[in-house]
């Protein structure tokens, strides 16, 4: 007869040099220095984000989220976006760079970077609680017996698979959400004080993240609301990936000419990328 057993699994106070406690906003209503990522170091999920494009994405002066940083104005959710990101379109794009207000818990009013004695680099912010789920990040934070955590929602391009490891280059960051269980474990409260890792145990939140082409960027819509319009051409689209290679959905289409700002496809013929994502081409 087979002898009955049972589990025990409760929540560690603390763990690794973290700890669990209540976090109070300051005099101005934020949490400061809250871990929101790690660089330079792979996640619970086998990925390692380059960190100089990882370092160029939080700094760029022409993108949606340095332009709302600086102006006051960059929020996040409370959870990640629902989507499909196994099949990216315009509408899952769309979605991903936009933050619903209705679902809106925290804006951030600062970022900077920590180096640790590990060799990799905390990214922590000041955030403070804002919109319909203000109270839910709120009650998190302050709750002693509960973690509260952050995910980079971005769009990327894995590089390569090197040791089981995925490389993946951050194109465009569009904000930090909080989540129930993020892909570094230091991009959480716990951690406010404190680093290191956990051994994956599950599939972690790692947010929603889409393999993007940079005509799919320079389509109308989609850099509008990602780029200052005024301040960024197709190019310097196409120079953040680094690549002359031009796809959309997938599709090769043909080699980019810096020179002459045309893609030459492979019988020689001479197209406009804006005429060719709108059906138009001229020779």
């Amino acid at each position: 007869m087979a002898q009955p057993f049972t589990v025990g699994v409760q929540t560690l106070i603390t763990k690794d040099g973290g700890v669990l406690k209540s976090i109070k906003q300051d005099k101005e209503g934020f949490y400061r220095n809250v871990p929101l990522m790690v660089i330079g170091k792979p996640s619970r999920n086998g990925i390692l984000y380059d960190p100089t494009s990882t370092m160029h994405a939080l700094s760029n002066d022409s993108s949606r989220f340095v332009i709302n940083l600086r102006e006051g104005n960059l929020e996040g959710e409370w959870g990640h976006p629902m989507v499909d990101t196994s099949t990216p379109s315009r509408a899952v794009l769309d979605r991903l760079c936009r933050i619903d207000r209705t679902l809106a818990s925290h804006y951030i009013a600062a970022i900077r970077t920590m180096q640790t004695e590990s060799g990799f680099t905390i990214v922590k912010g000041d955030v403070k609680p804002y919109g319909p789920y203000a109270q839910y990040l709120k009650d998190s934070m302050e709750d002693p017996n509960r973690n509260t955590a952050f995910s980079l929602r971005a769009l990327t391009q894995d590089v390569e698979t090197r040791g089981g490891i995925t490389i993946r280059k951050v194109c465009l960051l569009v904000t930090f959400d909080a989540v129930d269980g993020p892909g570094f474990e230091e991009a959480s409260k716990r951690y406010m004080a404190a680093t290191e890792s956990l051994t994956q145990t599950y599939v972690f939140d790692e947010g929603p993240h889409v393999s993007v082409t940079g005509a799919e960027l320079c389509a109308s819509g989609v850099k509008a609301s990602l780029f200052s319009m005024e301040t960024i051409t197709d190019q310097q689209v196409l120079d953040l990936l680094k690549t002359d290679m031009v796809r959309v959905m997938h599709e090769p289409v043909g080699m980019f000419d810096s020179r002459s700002r045309m893609i030459v496809r492979s019988n020689g013929e001479r197209v406009q990328p804006f005429h060719h994502i709108y059906g138009r081409t001229h020779k």
